[in-house]
C-alpha cells in the first residue's frame, strides 16, 4: 500500500481515499463497456466524461473482454461488483467470511437486476502444500509472523496435503468458485508448485469438473 502511494505521488496523480477510487473505478468500467461496444459512445460521469470517441477496432471478444474487479468491501466495492464487474476476485478470504460476501454481493445484483450466476467467481491467496502433515507443519511455521495466530494463519489459506487442499478447494467450488489462483510463499522454490501441479490439478484434470 505504501509503494503504491509513492507511485503515484512521483507521478504527480493524487492518491485519493477508498471511496474516491472506487467510485472512479465504477466509471472506468462503464466507460470501457462503451467503448468496446458503441460505435460513438457517450457518458458524462461526476469523475470522467466522454463524448462521441471513438475506439476502433472493436475487441475480438464479443461483446467485450470479460472484466474481473478483486476486492472485498461490503458497503461499496461488492456494490460496484455487481452494477458493473463480468467477474469477482478476493485475496486470502477464509470461507465463511466469503459465504457472507458473496451473500452481499447477491443482494446488490438483485437491486441491479443482475443475475449473480452471470459474475463469475474466483478466489487467490496463498497455498502452503507439503508431502506429510509434519512437513506443512514445518512450513506454517516458517512463514508464519510471530504475531498471528495458527489458526487465523490456516483460516484464510489453502493448507495440507494434497487431499486436504482438494478438500478446501472444493468448500469453495460448492460457494460457486470457477478458478482458484494459487500463490506460493517461496516463488524460487518449485518443490511446493510442483506437487500443487502434479496432486492437485492433475485430480482436477482427471475428473473434469
Amino acid at each position: 500500500f505504501k509503494s503504491v502511494c509513492l507511485e503515484t505521488a512521483v507521478n504527480g496523480i493524487p492518491f485519493e481515499n477508498a471511496k474516491e477510487r472506487i467510485l472512479k473505478l465504477r466509471e472506468a468500467v462503464i466507460i470501457l463497456k462503451k467503448m468496446w461496444t458503441e460505435e460513438k459512445p457517450t457518458f458524462k460521469g461526476k469523475y470522467y466524461s466522454v463524448n462521441d470517441a471513438i475506439n476502433f477496432p472493436k475487441p475480438i471478444q464479443k461483446p467485450y473482454p470479460k472484466i474481473w474487479i478483486g476486492g472485498s468491501g461490503e458497503k461499496l466495492m461488492l456494490r460496484v461488483i455487481a452494477e458493473v464487474s463480468d467477474g469477482w476476485d478476493t485475496v486470502g478470504v477464509r470461507i465463511e467470511d466469503y459465504r457472507r460476501k458473496l451473500s452481499i454481493l447477491e443482494s446488490y445484483a438483485t437491486k441491479f437486476k443482475r443475475n449473480v450466476s452471470l459474475i463469475s467467481l474466483s478466489w487467490s491467496g496463498q497455498v502452503i502444500i507439503g508431502y506429510s502433515k509434519e512437513d506443512v507443519k514445518r512450513k506454517i511455521e516458517k512463514y508464519k509472523p510471530e504475531n498471528v495466530s495458527y489458526e487465523d494463519y490456516v483460516a484464510g489459506r489453502i493448507v495440507g496435503v494434497p487431499e486436504e487442499c482438494i478438500e478446501r478447494i472444493e468448500e469453495y467450488r460448492k460457494l460457486g468458485v470457477v478458478q482458484i489462483n494459487a500463490i506460493f510463499p517461496e516463488v524460487k522454490s518449485k518443490e511446493d508448485m510442483s506437487l500443487f501441479a502434479e496432486k492437485v490439478i492433475r485430480y482436477y484434470n482427471s475428473t473434469k469438473t
